[in-house]
């Protein structure tokens, strides 16, 4: 009953004869699509409209029983919310993951609106549960060990990417990670050595072939740095605007640095960090306290690597 009283309340009320007439329609995402283009600059204006479609969608998926529509919508506005309100990103993600406590992306955009909040514990609690929870995807890996690392345990961090790196051997992002997070922990040549391996076996990755050249441009040694960023170029394709911003950032930097100028070392953006409240409001989708998810998580990547990572 319980379960019935979150998902379906009003199937246990009484017959309300002013209810919505005619024929149940889902709501249309695309209606509110001209909203979601002017939310980072009137987002006070648009927000009355936003929360009447939520609201639309809630009476669907719990008349209907179909939460399809829901969760798509709330994770798909949670994402652009996560700047602009991670409070309210992070209230649509749980209630996504209600209706759908097995969509891995509800779990991380849920994490992930946590940490945006400052909420550090409980957002590694939710990032551990979902690595534990959904092993196959390469995200609930990959996004636990990088807030591991700007939280403060980059090391950690390192663990987990290198056995997501085993899980996943053919996913070149797990190996162009691993490189990033040894040159933050200042690890250069370790971290090219990762960033060389990774390029052998993804010769055309692109995310790969800028995160090197930027690395030997810190280690001082340009005319390698020139050789990967002219790799770099052929790589990254025309049409990907951020890969294309990245490199052109990269060759700004190198060429200030063939000039003379001081090579500035790039620095780890840190997250602040805030008092949370208890983890028992996400009860509803872990099936108890996600308090110890933490120590669970670390205590079965230990066990895993004292076994051969596995």
């Amino acid at each position: 009953k319980n379960w019935l009283d979150q998902r379906y309340p009003l199937a246990l009320k009484p017959f309300d004869g002013g209810a919505k007439k005619g024929p149940l329609q889902p709501p249309y995402f695309k209606d509110i699509e001209p909203s979601l283009q002017r939310l980072d600059t009137h987002f006070d204006e648009v927000s009355p409209r936003l929360k009447k479609y939520f609201d639309d969608c809630r009476y669907y998926s719990r008349e209907s029983g179909d939460s399809y529509d829901l969760v798509i919508s709330f994770r798909n506005v949670g994402n652009r919310l996560l700047k602009i309100d991670p409070t309210w990103a992070r209230e649509l993600a749980h209630e996504a993951a209600i209706w759908a406590p097995t969509d891995h992306r509800s779990w991380s955009l849920l994490a992930r609106a946590l940490e945006a909040e400052g909420d550090w514990r409980r957002a590694e609690a939710i990032f551990w549960q979902a690595r534990r929870r959904f092993p196959e995807n390469v995200q609930s890996h990959s996004q636990l060990a990088h807030a591991l690392l700007v939280h403060g345990n980059g090391r950690l961090g390192e663990a987990v990417y290198r056995q997501a790196i085993q899980l996943f051997p053919d996913n070149p992002v797990c190996r162009a990670d691993l490189g990033n997070t040894l040159r933050a922990l200042d690890r250069h040549d370790e971290a090219l050595a990762e960033y060389r391996q990774a390029q052998e076996l993804f010769h055309r990755d692109a995310v790969t072939a800028n995160a090197m050249a930027d690395l030997l441009i810190d280690m001082e040694r340009l005319d390698e740095a020139a050789n990967a960023l002219a790799w770099a170029e052929e790589v990254t394709p025309a049409d990907d605007r951020r890969g294309q911003q990245v490199f052109a950032g990269i060759r700004q930097r190198l060429q200030r640095a063939q000039a003379g100028q001081p090579i500035v070392l790039r620095q780890l953006q840190t997250q602040r960090e805030i008092t949370g409240v208890s983890l028992a409001a996400f009860a509803n989708i872990g099936g108890g306290d996600l308090a110890n998810a933490p120590a669970l998580g670390q205590a079965t990547l230990l066990r895993r690597q004292a076994n051969g990572g596995l």
